[in-house]
């Protein structure tokens, strides 16, 4: 009867409101129409962005002022939006950082509020990192039967291209690791074990190698540090299961790609001109030109292009290749502290969450979730060195779990 009552309660707590904003978060960070193309002209990411925003103001959802300043990774968040608002004038191409803004990292500032508000709960935590489990599962199975090889590097859809393809999978797949005893559902289970088998192959075959990097600080971490609920017999199960998979699909794997990394002195990143160095040093330039109000946001590539230019080299547009050269570039030096203090916030709040709510009970399940989601945050924050995706979803939702955290850990101590 008590049992009953307690689920009972747990239903009403997740109001419609929240499920819409699970589908939305769902849609947004797995992207489901890059594999189901018949929800391409049905415009699934706009309609529940405007369902969410609507059913969280129908059922009286707190949104005011005083939101934006709840919590330091809050006031952090809106202070970087504003800081890259503000830039537009100053923009290599104030049109093109405008629609950036407007048409895409808006969306991002809504996920990251409508997140604070929703996730009030361990129970809501929970249900959301599993949404985004299944998110990273979903992607890598659809990978695994439509992605197909391009030029011997798996990718699917027209958002990710391998390298970001494998920065989402390595962000999402930890996620998993909070479901995998014996306690969780059984669906979610078996979902959880899926996941942590089929992510590392999908990454391998993506031939990133800012993704290997990440997927090595999983494997490391989860191998070598004590976490509640993992064992060695699931560590064991994990290593022996994933080199199965991997075994068997050796001959996909572009394995030359990464022995490369053994000979870096001769990788094109290293000896060509538009390499990953050669990028770089541009775009340390561009800091030291801009390093006030940055070139604009997703402004790089062109203005990467337009100094090259001005020296007498070939234009080439090319993408930063590193989030934190990115976000320094292009929101100016303020812009990255800003961006680099939000990465502490998150990281010290998974942090000393884990620490201190260490016990049983309800406390317990946030330490684990908390611990697990500082391994995801960390590999993120790996392989990002090596990516464009300052202004990414992961990202954001890092730094709305780190918010909501907050504001759990600040009721309880007011309670």
């Amino acid at each position: 009867m008590q049992i009953d009552s307690v689920k009972s309660n747990l239903a009403e707590s997740f109001s419609t409101s929240f499920y819409i904003f699970s589908i939305w978060a769902f849609i947004l960070v797995g992207r489901p129409q890059d594999y189901l193309g018949f929800l391409i002209p049905l415009r699934i990411a706009l309609v529940f962005t405007l369902l969410s925003i609507a059913f969280t103001v129908w059922e009286g959802k707190r949104i005011s002022v005083s939101m934006f300043r709840d919590t330091a990774v809050n006031k952090k968040f809106i202070i970087l939006f504003i800081i890259m608002v503000l830039g537009v004038p100053f923009a290599v191409h104030r049109g093109f950082a405008f629609k950036f803004l407007y048409n895409f990292y808006s969306i991002n500032v809504i996920f990251f509020y409508l997140f604070y508000l929703h996730v009030d709960s361990i129970e809501k935590l929970k249900s959301i990192l599993f949404t985004m489990a299944l998110a990273g599962l979903l992607y890598s199975v659809f990978t695994l039967l439509k992605g197909g090889a391009a030029v011997g590097r798996y990718s699917i859809g027209s958002m990710h291209d391998p390298n970001d393809l494998a920065y989402y999978i390595v962000g999402l797949m930890p996620l998993s690791l909070i479901f995998i005893e014996k306690g969780e559902e059984k669906f979610k289970r078996i979902c959880a074990y899926l996941s942590l088998a089929l992510s590392p192959l999908v990454v391998l075959l993506t031939g990133s190698r800012g993704g290997l990097f990440g997927l090595l600080a999983i494997v490391i971490i989860v191998l070598f540090k004590k976490i509640a609920g993992i064992n060695k017999l699931h560590k064991i199960a994990f290593v022996v299961i994933a080199t199965l998979f991997i075994a068997y699909n050796l001959h996909k794997i572009d394995v030359n790609r990464f022995m490369g990394l053994g000979e870096i002195e001769d990788d094109y990143n290293v000896t060509s001109e538009t390499g990953r160095l050669e990028i770089w040093k541009t775009g340390l330039e561009l800091v030291i030109s801009h390093p006030i109000t940055g070139v604009g946001a997703f402004n790089f590539a062109r203005a990467f292009s337009y100094l090259r230019a001005k020296q007498g080299r070939l234009p080439a547009w090319k993408g930063a290749h590193n989030s934190y050269l990115q976000i320094c570039a292009e929101t100016g030096l303020f812009g990255f502290w800003v961006f680099i203090s939000l990465i502490i916030l998150s990281l010290k709040s998974f942090y000393m969450t884990f620490k201190g709510a260490y016990g049983t009970g309800r406390d317990a399940d946030l330490s684990k979730m908390s611990m697990i989601v500082l391994i995801g945050f960390a590999a993120n924050l790996v392989s990002a060195f090596f990516l464009s995706q300052a202004y990414g979803y992961i990202f954001t939702l890092y730094f709305a779990i780190g918010s909501a955290i907050n504001k759990m850990q600040a009721r309880e101590r007011i309670a």
